[in-house]
């Protein structure tokens, strides 16, 4: 069982870390072994994780709050999950199975940065490129050799999807160097980033066999990926941000006016299994009431039937929200708490459902892939 904590004035969330000194767990049998630390992380390692080596490489390709979209790095290997990745912190969320990058939605025309410095070795219009059954005529990329790292590595750096390069094979860059700019080429979905990293290891090999996560692995179970391409550091000085947010629908069970509804749901963000908190779910109360709505009581449940029930006091006054973290942390006006030392809501499949003091359901707020139908239809 896990509690809502009430609300009070907006505060940023507050960690709690269990105690204790991070341990690494033993490698399986077989399992390559792991690349010495570089460095100490510059932030707190919790028990339940096994850190990756520690290289502080790169910086964000872009500026600002872009978000995460379908395109995590899929560590799964032998093999694949259709329609699911595996993250690198050890837990499957939605996406196309098999990618070997990450993506993150943003405007066409979004400045793009070199995450280190470096010599450019692709630039420029690439095509024609194949796309899942067909292919396009052009993609805009660009990539950066790196010069060698300190565990003994050399990495590139590559971009997908670009709607202009600003450099050309040969050019020398320098760490947050403008290069280029986001777009939409290629076999892409949608405006987005495709970015990746490279470990260079055999050029003789297909490419994604050198493609490594830069955030990371960092589950006590062993990396399937390690079998092809060896361990996976964390590669961050600067790390950008990995939200991952689905907006509501406007509908609500039963049909009628939503006057009080979900509004989104953030989930499989980096580490949300250790950093609850990353995990939030918005509710809104329309404009039209005409009174505050008393939410003493109410009742959020997960996919799994986990509960929590809202703490004497939750109110919501017209156009207001209220926004709802897996962790623990202070209450304040518009913020609360589930208080989970862990995330409650799964990152492949879940649904989260909105229900009042008399079990009436209010609204509810799928997590993952339509077709799917995680709340059954309700």
């Amino acid at each position: 069982m896990w509690w809502l904590l009430a609300c009070g004035a907006v505060e940023q969330p507050v960690e709690v870390a269990p105690e204790g000194p991070a341990q690494r767990e033993p490698q399986a049998p077989g399992a390559p072994a792991p690349e010495p630390p570089t460095g100490a992380f510059p932030f707190e390692v919790f028990p339940s994780e096994s850190p990756p080596a520690y290289v502080p490489l790169f910086v964000p390709p872009f500026r600002g709050d872009n978000l995460l979209s379908t395109g995590t790095f899929d560590h799964t290997f032998p093999g694949s999950l259709d329609h699911r990745q595996l993250t690198g912190w050890g837990t499957l969320t939605y996406g196309k199975g098999g990618h070997r990058g990450n993506d993150f939605v943003m405007k066409v025309g979004t400045p793009l940065y070199a995450m280190a410095a470096g010599e450019v070795v692709l630039a420029g219009e690439q095509g024609p490129t194949k796309c899942d059954g067909g292919k396009v005529d052009s993609d805009i990329r660009v990539r950066i050799r790196h010069p060698e790292a300190p565990d003994g590595h050399e990495y590139e750096t590559s971009y997908f999807h670009m709607s202009a390069s600003e450099v050309e094979v040969g050019d020398v860059v320098e760490e947050g160097q403008r290069i280029g700019a986001s777009g939409n080429t290629g076999c892409s979905s949608g405006p987005h980033l495709h970015f990746g990293v490279l470990r260079i290891v055999d050029r003789d090999k297909k490419k994604d066999s050198w493609a490594v996560d830069p955030w990371g692995w960092w589950s006590t179970e062993p990396d399937p990926w390690a079998e092809r391409i060896g361990p996976s550091p964390y590669l961050w000085k600067e790390a950008p941000p990995t939200q991952r947010v689905l907006d509501a629908d406007k509908k609500v069970p039963g049909g009628g006016e939503p006057t009080l509804r979900f509004l989104s749901m953030q989930n499989a963000s980096w580490r949300d299994n250790v950093l609850p908190n990353q995990e939030i779910l918005r509710i809104g109360l329309a404009a039209s009431v005409k009174r505050p709505r008393d939410l003493s009581g109410w009742v959020v449940r997960n996919l799994a039937g986990e509960e929590a029930r809202l703490a004497p006091g939750t109110r919501l006054a017209p156009g207001e929200e209220l926004r709802i973290h897996s962790g623990k942390g202070t209450p304040a006006t518009g913020v609360a708490y589930l208080g989970s030392d862990h995330g409650l809501f799964d990152d492949a499949l879940d649904c989260a459902r909105l229900y009042g003091r008399d079990g009436q359901l209010i609204d509810e707020m799928p997590w993952g892939r339509k077709k799917e139908d995680p709340c059954g239809g309700s």
